[in-house]
């Protein structure tokens, strides 16, 4: 008996009509280019699931492998705006939290087919995207260090984030996935992938790369390189052998101004190498002080006058950190620095504990795709957040989530819906 005949008759024309499901997958697409889209998708499809539960008296959620550590991490958040310097400031943070809640119903709600149109989507928008910021370069904006390419973003940090998840989502697609069939319904077979798809797939690509170049943001460039890394180290070690080569010709090959980009990053003389710098002091000072809940989300511009290391910059540079594990000790302490290590690891060792079974249904190309973009991913963000505070971009962490969520989508036959 299939999931739909074990549901009520209502119920199953719900999931059949696809007003939940299609909801999460605008929602998941949404932040490519508004993040008020993906607050309009995600609330009416919270509402539609609570509405379900409601009508039917019963919890319609899966927990996904990885549900305990974001529960962990929540309530260290939680603990840090309880003991927060200001906790009225602080839990202005609780409207963020519901976005954790999204991988479960992914996990719930999705199917495979529906995992494929949400990376078609996000692939497809993040290409023209990618394209409005390489006009922008050209043609549209006078282009220096504080007024870059953005694309359909409002910030070039943001818009250089997606672009490294979207680049690795892509890549790994790319390499990893090798249409047996037309499994994913949606014309994608052998023929189709080999003459059509997988050609206009690696043009997108280099699009992306391009407009990410552009953007001039290095901890971006940092992240992408890692992520690739991941990706060719599962593909083929002379992949990894020509990558290095090509990043050495395309250092060369470059304008100049690119190659001084990465330079400054290494003198201890550029300005914004010792805003950096002092940015890692004041964030040690704020450790120092409050080691276990930190000083209380959003508190970091409010207190940062406090454990400045010297007065030569202006306020303005205190926003954040420009480092995540740092910005996150900061506010949360060091229970809540180690509540997202451990998630990280846990988004990683889910995805590679896929890679090593052989019990996956139908279409495991597109999971093992999948399951090797997840972990490239977190690598990138990783890597890209020791330079910059990225896990609190909504447009950022909405598409992480999606990554490490979906390959247990199809990992998993109890998962479809359809």
């Amino acid at each position: 008996m299939s999931t739909l005949e074990r549901l009520p008759r209502w119920c199953a024309d719900f999931m059949e009509n696809k007003l939940l499901r299609g909801l999460l997958v605008c929602a998941v697409i949404a932040p490519v280019f508004s993040v008020f889209a993906f607050h309009v998708f995600y609330t009416l499809a919270l509402l539609s699931w609570v509405t379900l539960c409601v009508r039917e008296r019963r919890l319609f959620l899966r927990k996904p492998p990885f549900w305990l550590f974001i529960v962990l991490l929540v309530i260290t958040v939680l603990l840090s705006i309880l003991f927060s310097v200001d906790a009225v400031v602080s839990a202005g943070y609780l409207r963020k939290l519901p976005r954790f809640f999204l991988p479960f119903l992914i996990y719930t709600f999705l199917s495979p087919r529906d995992i494929r149109k949400a990376m078609i989507g996000i692939v497809s928008l993040m290409s023209a995207s990618a394209m409005l910021g390489i006009t922008q370069y050209y043609w549209l904006m006078d282009v220096d260090l504080l007024n870059r390419i953005h694309g359909f973003m409002g910030h070039w940090m943001t818009f250089s984030g997606q672009l490294m998840l979207t680049a690795t989502m892509l890549l790994s697609c790319l390499l990893h996935w090798k249409p047996p069939g037309d499994t994913a319904g949606l014309g994608v077979g052998p023929r189709f992938w080999s003459r059509y798809a997988q050609p206009a797939g690696w043009l997108i690509l280099g699009v992306i790369l391009w407009a990410l170049l552009l953007t001039m943001t290095r901890n971006a460039w940092l992240g992408t390189g890692a992520g690739f890394v991941v990706i060719l180290c599962l593909f083929s070690r002379r992949a990894v052998l020509a990558f290095a080569v090509m990043l050495v010709l395309l250092f060369w090959l470059v304008p100049g101004d690119f190659r001084e980009r990465l330079y400054s990053g290494m003198n201890v003389d550029d300005e914004t190498t010792r805003v950096r710098i002092e940015l890692l002091q004041t964030g040690k000072n704020m450790v120092w002080s409050r080691p276990w809940t930190g000083v209380g989300p959003r508190m970091v511009p409010r207190v940062s006058t406090e454990y400045r290391a010297n007065s030569k910059f202006p306020d303005w540079i205190y926003q954040h950190l420009h480092n995540t594990p740092l910005q996150i000790a900061a506010e949360t302490g060091l229970l809540g620095l180690g509540a997202w290590l451990l998630l990280c690891l846990a988004w990683v060792y889910g995805p590679i504990r896929l890679l090593r079974t052989d019990c996956l249904h139908e279409g495991s190309g597109i999971c093992q795709a999948q399951a090797i973009a997840a972990v490239a991913a977190v690598a990138a963000l990783f890597v890209a957040g020791l330079f910059e505070y990225n896990f609190g971009d909504s447009e950022i962490l909405v598409l992480l989530l999606f990554l490490v969520t979906a390959p247990h989508v199809f990992s998993s036959s109890t998962a479809k819906i359809a």
